[in-house]
């Protein structure tokens, strides 16, 4: 089931006694553990009926901790996380950890709630996997479309006392990302800045937020195209002290670059801009800033400028040229965009 499956269930008081969570999407998968936590645990007895194992535990050590009685309280709660059998690589006693299990999923105690907890998504095709797939709930903690991304950010802001507007939180998705983690930080700093009952802008946004990596490389191909390369350099100055390799760097141009080619393909076929958005797979505002900076370039020194970075990109990771004199090749390239 989906994470809103799992809280609606536990609305209606219909708590499993066996779950597996996973998923990419962890500051929504470790609130719903805080929240099953908060169901099941009595305030001020949380140490007395939680137990945490993590890791290359065996079978039975898991079995034990569910199986020990409550204190005080209706049931226990035992969090298993990336417990080895369940990760990609092959465990050690592998099988007879998915005997043990497999058994003990048939009737587990109704005193404990049991969660196998991965970060990340679940990979493996072992036996303790398939034994948990078929007898505990599966709850998967998928990445938000843009309509639940936008619904969750516009909920946060109200929680944090504030309201958004809708520009506003699309820039902040096309700023910081879509890691719920680091939204949820980038919410709260603007809510503070606008005040009980306020209202986050588009402008907060754009000076508050610090840019991801992937955002700043956008602006840095944008002051490119428009020939102002010292605004260019300083940009990717910035992202190489704050801990990005050249490597990475020139693979998120070649990316950009290949988004700009195929909306400069689109536009010219007539397309609209929402269609662009649903071909391209990115969200609205993004289809909206693409289209822009598209619009501003030729279609073919555009195309042949796409083609360089995916040779340049080829030529460094093969080893047939030095990274750093590749991207300030590229870096040229690209402001030469400005005059085509």
């Amino acid at each position: 089931m989906e994470w809103k499956e799992l809280y609606a269930a536990w609305e209606k008081g219909t708590i499993a006694p066996v779950y597996l969570f996973h998923g990419e999407e962890e500051y929504i998968k470790q609130s719903a553990l805080a929240r099953l936590r908060s169901l099941l645990l009595p305030a001020g007895l949380e140490a007395l009926n939680e137990t945490i194992l993590e890791g290359a535990v065996e079978a039975g050590r898991v079995i034990e901790a569910a199986e020990t009685l409550p204190m005080m309280a209706e049931r226990r709660l035992v969090v298993v996380k990336d417990w080895a059998p369940l990760l990609s690589a092959r465990a050690k006693n592998e099988s007879e950890d998915a005997a043990r299990l497999t058994s003990w999923l048939a009737s587990p105690p109704e005193t404990c709630v049991t969660v196998f907890y991965l970060r990340g998504k679940l990979s493996s095709n072992g036996k303790c996997a398939k034994a948990l797939r078929d007898k505990a709930v599966e709850a998967l903690f998928a990445p938000l479309d843009e309509a639940q991304l936008q619904r969750w950010i516009r909920q946060k802001a109200k929680e944090a006392g504030a309201s958004i507007e809708a520009e506003a939180s699309e820039a902040l998705v096309f700023a910081a990302g879509r890691d719920c983690t680091r939204l949820i930080g980038e919410i709260e700093k603007l809510a503070s800045l606008a005040g009980t009952g306020g209202t986050i802008r588009a402008a907060d946004v754009r000076s508050l937020v610090t840019p991801s990596a992937e955002s700043t490389v956008f602006t840095m191909i944008d002051q490119l195209t428009a020939g102002r390369f010292p605004a260019a350099q300083r940009l990717l100055d910035a992202l190489l002290t704050a801990g990005e390799n050249r490597v990475r760097v020139l693979y998120m141009i070649t990316r950009q670059m290949r988004l700009l080619a195929l909306t400069r393909e689109l536009l010219e076929a007539r397309t609209p801009v929402p269609r662009i958005q649903e071909s391209l797979g990115v969200t609205s505002y993004g289809a909206r800033r693409l289209s822009e900076q598209a619009r501003r370039l030729r279609a073919e020194p555009l195309r042949a400028a796409y083609r360089d970075c995916v040779d340049a990109e080829y030529a460094v990771k093969s080893g047939q040229a030095r990274d750093e004199a590749v991207l300030d090749e590229i870096m040229l390239r690209i402001s030469a965009l400005s005059r085509a």
